[in-house]
Order: C-alpha cells, then sequence, then structure tokens
C-alpha cells in the first residue's frame, strides 16, 4: 500500500508558530496557528501517532518556556509540517 504523499510547503506555514518539549511528553510539539493550537509528535498521521486540536490560544496559557523551546518550523519533521498545512484548509 503506497502512503499519500502530502503537502509540506503551503502558507500557513509562515503563520505558525512551533515550540518543542524535546520529546518530554506524547506531543512533543505544540503548534500555534491562526489562533487555535495543537500538539502534535512527529507521526500526527499514524494511528499510533499524536495530532490533536488542543483548543483556542486565548482560551489557554500564553506560550512560553512550558511548552518547550520556540523552533524554526523548517526544523520541523515534514509530517508535522503536512498536519499544520492541512489544519490550514
Amino acid at each position: 500500500m503506497t502512503q499519500k504523499k502530502r503537502q509540506t510547503n503551503c502558507r500557513a506555514l509562515k503563520r505558525a508558530i512551533a515550540y518543542d518539549n524535546g520529546g518530554e511528553t506524547a506531543d512533543r510539539y505544540t503548534i500555534f496557528l491562526d489562533g487555535s493550537v495543537y500538539g502534535m509528535d512527529k507521526h500526527p498521521f499514524h494511528p499510533q501517532g499524536f495530532g490533536q486540536y488542543v483548543g483556542e490560544a486565548s482560551e489557554l496559557a500564553p506560550p512560553g518556556p512550558h511548552l518547550g523551546k520556540k523552533v524554526s518550523i523548517k526544523n520541523l519533521p515534514d509530517e508535522v509540517k503536512a498536519a499544520i498545512c492541512d489544519r490550514a484548509k
């Protein structure tokens, strides 16, 4: 079975802000995108992976070191970038 090729380059990547907690939790990456917040691991589309809507940024604690280090979107795994593009549709 072939895996669907997912888009890993979209305009949403320029709007997204990412934090990486270094793998301390299942939702290693916290992504802020257009007011929404998502938690993801490096395989957000896999049945055993993690890719979930967390809530609206206005309803959650502000971003900060409790989420890990702020990281460049370009350094995220391709599957995470694809998940960001997918959620921006």
